[in-house]
């Protein structure tokens, strides 16, 4: 079992190092659509940090560093735009990046601002913060339970 396992750490670390140095060959290549290999640099630079945390957690860094728990979550939501829109770019031939496809970084951004908010703070702030969060979010639940029994109702 402990083969196994190291044998896994031992290939996500390399799979992140590979991903890192061909993120940094995409965006040093001068040949091609640059602005496809920038969407599949930034995707493999996601795809890497997200390798990374986890083996933060593999290793026992977290409990070290606790902020490095977390490194990951923002780029789980820049994973699927990317990706995207990589694909939308080498699809079509007269690609551009116009502002309206800036939408689809709109959940990456928000997490990024939500965990700077967090992580610019000590940790008993971010206790404190959670949980009015939580109350805001259970609120909401039911609020939107009540509306749609409401609209149920109405259309009946």
């Amino acid at each position: 079992m402990t083969d196994c396992t190291e044998l896994l750490k031992t290939f996500k670390i390399i799979s992140a190092v590979l991903l890192i140095l061909f993120s940094v060959f995409l965006l040093n290549l001068k040949k091609g659509n640059r602005l496809s290999h920038r969407f599949l640099a930034v995707f493999f630079l996601s795809r890497a940090s997200i390798l990374l945390t986890m083996l933060f957690w593999e290793y026992d860094l977290v409990l070290k560093i606790p902020n490095l728990a977390y490194l990951s979550t923002p780029f789980l939501f820049l994973y699927a735009p990317m990706l995207f829109l990589y694909t939308d770019s080498v699809t079509r031939p007269g690609f551009r990046f116009s502002p309206v496809k800036m939408l689809h970084l709109i959940p990456f951004i928000v997490r990024s601002l939500i965990y700077e908010n967090i992580f610019s703070k000590g940790s008993s702030s971010e206790c404190r913060r959670t949980i009015p969060v939580f109350q805001v979010f259970i609120f909401s639940m039911s609020l939107t339970r009540r509306y749609t029994k409401k609209l149920k109702t109405e259309v009946l």
